[in-house]
């Protein structure tokens, strides 16, 4: 046993140094509402002999978990999650590292007699610099068997693969040994690359002791905690007369939290005293019932350590719970709802307008208002009409304004196609495209099409607008979008050449192009760009995590292949072709329930915390083009994850903050 744990040893770490002592990858820190995670794997591995912590006047023990971890820490806790630690101390090997504490001396001694690790020089071990989560991830990927040599995982890039076998969940941007902890408890049970796992390792061994490792891994540290108590330590609550549909509800929660954690949850009715930890399920006598029914639409409410799921509806309820079931309990994944994870509110479904075409539509939020501003191409694509509302379920039957209609009188006479509304320079301003000419009125393509810029007269986004002006008089173009990126304003736009291109500019001021910063960074190339044309369309910017992306519709739009790709500034000058790395497959594309998903938006969530894309879907049996919404994430690698469309009918919240 000694050799074979040696040569995984060595195998796992050899290569780990140099990422030991220079990392500086992001990491995701263990946040406030997970420190109940943290004290418990804490508690678990300390009972098991695999961390340490300091001993505390009143005989407890502080495990120190906002603490950095550092060097020294990670390679003892390595040995010991191997089960090398006896070898380790048993026969205490020398070493030449004058740097070397004595706690840690064992530990160092059996990884340089190992050959794993030479230190920093020939004398120094730095033994408490830092480790990043993204090394310490690497370092129990090899604990667990796989090999970023060998192709599973690339050793700059653990987190793919640490979220899949169940080392973590997100990524954030701190790390201590409280994400330590709870790393190496989870690597107690995570799926390993072959063989038993590592808490059978431990126990085949004579590292851990049999029943302490049934206890200590017998309750998932992962999943949802509903204040300060696990979901498994909860009490379903229905009234004594509950309905059908909220039976089912209390039915379908249980059953999930039976599938994901093999704990059964007592249903109870109201008559029956209340528990420290409850699920209340639509109208009861706890209060706490009440304040989820504060809204005409769906509520989950959290005080305490209960939540409460009430609706106006059967079938709102009904997807409330598929709601809460799928963001909070399925697949295991770590959440803590506390009373700041209460949602009011509606439960949105897709899609969000469709009373009138609502193609190209552009969303935005303004802190300083309180609003949602929309604006779509119109239905005779003859003007602009702005819309607004408090919340996003508002845009459904909200009364728009007309900024600018379209005439023989007007700068622009026909063709308005694809308004966007934008802050630039703290000043409110809608750009679009129309035609200037009434020669090719009757054309199906009018070649004095132009970008231009309607300016707000006022502070007020839903005030008065003027025309300021052509973005540029020459320009074949349509689906102005403006952007500011590092202090500089810009506008991507689609010229209509051999297809139609995506162009980036630089701008003047907000209503000129500078003519002599000009370049076409995108054209259909891909198999899945020219199903239907040369077609790529529609741009539009966000960013992330210091990354900006550029989204953009490939083919043609009243085909079934419209769909959605993706640019990444990879380079330094955003002006350049070869700064723009190019998605080679849709990001986003349609299904058999939802058809020609494109020409997008994105939006951020009253509170700042969501990204969410609005794009419009067009309606098969009509060929109407309708608003559809819906929030999306980031991977590991900070790339965004949009999923597939929500198909109509299905309920989700609405976003953050409101």
């Amino acid at each position: 046993m000694k050799s074979r744990i040696s040569r995984s040893l060595r195998r796992a770490l050899a290569s780990v140094l140099a990422v030991l002592c220079f990392a500086s990858f992001p990491a995701f820190p263990i946040s406030a509402a997970d420190d109940t995670e943290a004290l418990r794997a804490a508690e678990a591995l300390y009972s098991l002999g695999l961390v340490g912590g300091y001993a505390t006047s009143d005989g407890s023990v502080n495990f120190a978990l906002g603490d950095k971890l550092t060097r020294a820490q990670a390679f003892v806790l390595v040995v010991r999650f191997i089960g090398a630690e006896k070898d380790a101390t048993a026969s205490v090997q020398a070493h030449p590292f004058t740097d070397v504490p004595a706690w840690a001396a064992p530990h160092i001694g059996y990884v340089y007699a190992n050959g794993i690790t030479k230190g920093v020089s020939a004398t120094k071990f730095d033994p408490d610099s830092e480790v990043s989560e993204a090394a310490f991830l690497t370092i129990m990927l090899r604990v667990l068997g796989y090999d970023d040599g060998a192709g599973d995982f690339a050793w700059n890039d653990p987190y793919t693969l640490a979220k899949q076998v169940g080392l973590c969940d997100a990524k954030g941007a701190d790390f201590d040994r409280g994400g330590a902890f709870v790393i190496c408890y989870r690597a107690l049970t995570a799926k390993v690359k072959s063989g038993d796992a590592l808490c059978d390792r431990l126990v085949a061994s004579g590292a851990v002791a049999a029943d302490k490792m049934a206890q200590a891994i017998g309750t998932s540290l992962s999943g949802l905690t509903i204040g300060t108590h696990a979901v498994t330590d909860a009490t379903v609550v229905l009234s004594a007369g509950a309905s059908a549909t909220e039976k089912l509800v209390a039915e379908t929660i249980v059953e999930a939290v039976q599938a994901a954690y093999g704990v059964t949850l007592p249903t109870v009715t109201d008559k029956t005293a209340a528990a420290d930890c409850e699920i209340i399920i639509g109208k009861t006598t706890r209060a706490l019932s009440d304040k989820a029914q504060v809204k005409s639409g769906a509520a989950l409410v959290v005080e305490g350590s209960s939540v409460a799921l009430g609706a106006a509806s059967n079938m709102i309820l009904r997807n409330l719970a598929d709601s809460f079931v799928r963001d909070y309990i399925a697949g295991k994944p770590t959440a803590s709802l506390t009373e700041e994870d209460t949602k009011l509110g509606d439960l949105l479904t897709n899609p969000l307008r469709n009373s009138v075409t609502t193609g190209d539509p552009c969303i935005t939020y303004d802190n300083e208002t309180g609003y949602y501003y929309a604006v779509y191409s119109a239905p005779k694509n003859d003007r602009v009409t702005l819309f607004r509302s408090t919340t996003l379920a508002g845009l459904k039957d909200a009364v728009g304004k007309d900024i600018y209609v379209a005439g023989e009188d007007k700068e622009i006479k026909h063709k308005l196609y694809a308004p966007e509304i934008v802050k630039v320079n703290g000043k409110w301003y809608i750009y679009a495209s129309g035609a200037t000419s009434m020669d090719d009125k009757d054309s199906d393509v009018s070649k004095s099409i132009r970008l231009f810029c309607l300016e707000a007269l006022s502070d007020d986004p839903y005030g008065d607008y003027c025309f300021k002006g052509f973005l540029n008089d020459t320009v074949f173009a349509i689906d102005a979008h403006v952007f500011t990126y590092k202090g500089e304003n810009y506008v991507a736009f689609a010229r209509i050449l051999n297809g139609n291109v995506i162009t980036l500019a630089r701008l003047e001021n907000p209503w000129t192009i500078d003519t002599k910063r000009v370049v076409a960074i995108s054209s259909a190339t891909y198999d899945f760009e020219t199903k239907s044309g040369k077609i790529n369309e529609g741009p539009h910017t966000f960013e992330h995590d210091g990354k900006l992306f550029l989204l953009y519709s490939a083919n043609n739009v009243a085909s079934n292949s419209y769909c959605l790709g993706m640019l990444v500034l990879t380079g330094d000058n955003i002006l350049s072709k070869a700064s723009w790395t190019k998605v080679d497959h849709a990001v986003f594309e349609g299904t058999d329930a939802v058809v020609s998903p494109g020409h997008c938006s994105v939006f951020t969530s009253p509170d700042g915390s969501e990204y969410w894309l609005a794009y419009h879907v067009r309606n098969t049996s009509n060929r109407r083009r309708e608003l559809y919404v819906q929030r999306f994430t980031f991977d590991a690698d900070g790339m965004p994850v949009f999923g597939e469309p929500i198909a109509p009918g299905v309920g989700f919240f609405a976003p953050s903050g409101e």
